[in-house]
């Protein structure tokens, strides 16, 4: 047997063996093997059977319960544009489109869908011929559906047994019920409902309440589309169960708001479907009231930067539960106090609006990111092999900013708002002017753009650091070994990042922010001092003085090997009057008590994260 035969064997049986729903190519089983090929064949790709296996192993379920039936359910986990070449090159991994249109990639998956005993593999393959074969109309793909709808289904234990199997038990379910929809199979629709009733149970047990949540999501679903299929008595059970976890979250301390209210939804969805419209009304008011009492708790929070944008957000939920109640109002009574709700939701819009404005906020807009983009977003950080999460997240599309998008927005605004472009502006803090500009320009404008992309970045990324702070995926040792193994780490620098993350994991963000942020700043310098790039400015023959931070990062060098993402990130969040200043606004001492919180610890942390996507240069790359 060759070498090329030997290593596809050795991969093909790792994956093979495993029954665990973490395994990817990242991860230590395959790792030793795939970098051992890549050593001996450095200009030569995997062979084409690594390839397909390494397809199957990492392509993206795309599990929303609102995806059309003719988009791709299996997509990349990257597809990004790389610009360190020329022309710009798109990049993919893992090639879903192109491995399913090869007629011997499907072959290959037929054969191993029949030889396979590992259920989790059986599942995939199957699922994968689904979307080849359909596609071609061919008459075998409607059995690959039945077989992989099935087999998902059958995999109940492992979805307990093995580490984060719950994520998969809910997208295999939902799944398992769009096959039964596309393929107008009652009997296999049957099967999912049965097989939720028999776990609702369990999983309030676990209190695995998101997961309760997105299972009564596809019991609506099935419902939708087969009527009558889900029986009184299932809603009755889902019911009981909402009841139930509700008791058991409002027991806990500090009280998971969002918890809650996706239990509140469940008891709307079964008492509809139920007809008992009372309860629905109930619930319903109750939603808009847990959105109305958030708004509340984050304006005044510890810790919340832009309190009244948080704030703005929560309220225009609660105006728009409220506004839905007053035209489903049973009555006269409800329909005039769901009326005095809406017009108070609008004065406080209205108030938290002018009080934003006056907290004079760099980030000035609230955006909200729908759910399920979020969990789209999240998901391959989820299931990635925990060593590799930080690399991942460092380099994760969409979260550095897309120039050449915000420059064509800070055109249209500008062509859309032709009188910004005579203003002048003028900053103020405590009282005296820092900076005076001329009329617009259109690197204002797009400073203006780039603050409204942060935004919703920070959002997100508060979101992103919970979720895999929550699952283990991000935890002290991880961050700290992180940063110890990059290669342009400076030892002096690791005793403040240690303390830095421990004050962050401790929720004390004051300390966590003054010792994370301004090692940025060192680090930075430190790398290009490293690589023969000194951050000194000589000003005349007598005298030689550190570059200010500002100065180095302008420099055309710095710049230039930053790219122009990294660049605008480190410059808005650190440097940038405009921008959030926070390594200015630290070191003169001028940041405010309020802005010393999580979501501004965590992109410093993420500014750290940037910096470590800096490599040495290979000397033989040109």
């Amino acid at each position: 047997m060759d070498t090329t035969e030997t290593f596809e064997e050795t991969v093909i049986k790792t994956i093979e063996e495993d029954l665990s729903f973490d395994l990817s190519w990242h991860s230590t089983s395959l790792e030793s093997s795939l970098n051992e090929w890549k050593s001996s064949h450095p200009q030569k790709p995997y062979p084409p059977r690594v390839i397909w296996e390494l397809t199957a192993l990492d392509a993206m379920a795309d599990n929303r319960h609102d995806r059309k039936p003719d988009e791709p359910y299996f997509k990349p986990v990257l597809e990004m544009v790389n610009r360190d070449t020329n022309p710009p090159t798109l990049e993919i991994y893992p090639d879903v489109k192109g491995t399913l249109s090869d007629d011997n990639a499907v072959t290959y998956y037929q054969a191993r869908c029949e030889e396979t005993k590992n259920p989790i593999r059986k599942a995939r393959y199957a699922d994968l011929l689904w979307e080849a074969l359909r596609v071609k109309r061919d008459r075998k793909a409607y059995s690959y559906a039945l077989q992989a709808g099935n087999t998902y289904l059958d995999q109940v234990p492992l979805y307990f047994e093995q580490k984060r199997g719950l994520i998969h038990l809910t997208n295999n379910f939902q799944r398992a019920a769009e096959i039964s929809v596309v393929l107008n199979t009652r009997d296999l629709a049957l099967k999912v409902i049965q097989t939720i009733s028999d776990l609702l149970s369990r999983l309030l047990e676990c209190e695995a309440y998101h997961y309760l949540s997105e299972l009564f999501k596809t019991l609506e679903f099935i419902a939708n589309k087969f009527p009558d299929s889900v029986s009184s008595q299932n809603w009755q059970q889902v019911r009981e169960i909402c009841y139930n976890a509700i008791a058991k979250l409002e027991g806990q301390k500090p009280l998971n708001d969002l918890l809650v209210q996706a239990m509140v939804q469940g008891i709307i969805i079964s008492s509809v479907h139920l007809g008992d419209d009372a309860i629905a009304w109930k619930y319903r008011v109750r939603v808009a009231e847990i959105n109305e009492n958030e708004a509340k708790a984050r304006e005044g929070g510890e810790g919340i930067t832009n309190g009244s944008l948080v704030s703005l957000k929560f309220i225009q939920d609660a105006l728009h539960g409220y506004q839905n109640l007053v035209s489903i109002a049973p009555n006269e009574k409800e329909k005039s106090r769901m009326s005095g709700k809406v017009e108070e939701m609008k004065r406080e819009i209205r108030r938290l609006i002018r009080q934003s404005e006056n907290e004079m906020k760099s980030i000035s807009v609230s955006v909200e990111i729908p759910k399920e983009k979020i969990e789209q977003f999240i998901k391959p950080l989820l299931e990635a092999n925990s060593i590799d999460v930080l690399p991942m997240l460092s380099s994760y599309p969409d979260l550095t900013p897309n120039i050449d998008e915000l420059r064509e927005q800070a055109k249209h605004m500008s062509e859309e708002a032709p009188l910004t472009s005579v203003l002048g502006k003028t900053q103020i803090r405590d009282g005296r002017i820092i900076d005076q500009t001329p009329p617009f320009s259109n690197e204002d404008a797009l400073s203006t753009q780039l603050g409204f992309w942060f935004q919703s970045h920070a959002q997100l990324l508060d979101i992103i650091f919970y979720r895999l702070k929550e699952t283990g995926q991000i935890t002290r040792d991880s961050l700290l070994t992180h940063l110890q193994t990059w290669e342009f780490v400076d030892e002096r620098d690791l005793p403040f990042l240690e303390k830095g993350i421990d004050h962050y994991f401790d929720d004390d963000h004051v300390s966590a922010l003054h010792l994370l942020v301004l090692r940025i700043e060192h680090m930075l310098k430190s790398t290009f001092e490293q690589t023969g790039a000194p951050s000194v400015t000589v000003p005349n023959e007598r005298q030689i003085r550190e570059q200010t931070f500002g100065d180095f990062l302008r420099r055309e060098d710095v710049r230039n090997i930053l790219g122009e993402s990294i660049w605008y990130y480190l410059n808005f969040a650190l440097v940038d009057e405009s921008g959030l200043n926070l390594r200015n606004d630290i070191a003169h001492g001028w940041i405010e008590l309020e802005s010393c919180n999580r979501v501004t610890v965590q992109i410093s942390l993420y500014c750290i994260l940037q910096l470590t996507r800096l490599q040495k240069k290979n000397p033989d790359d040109k």
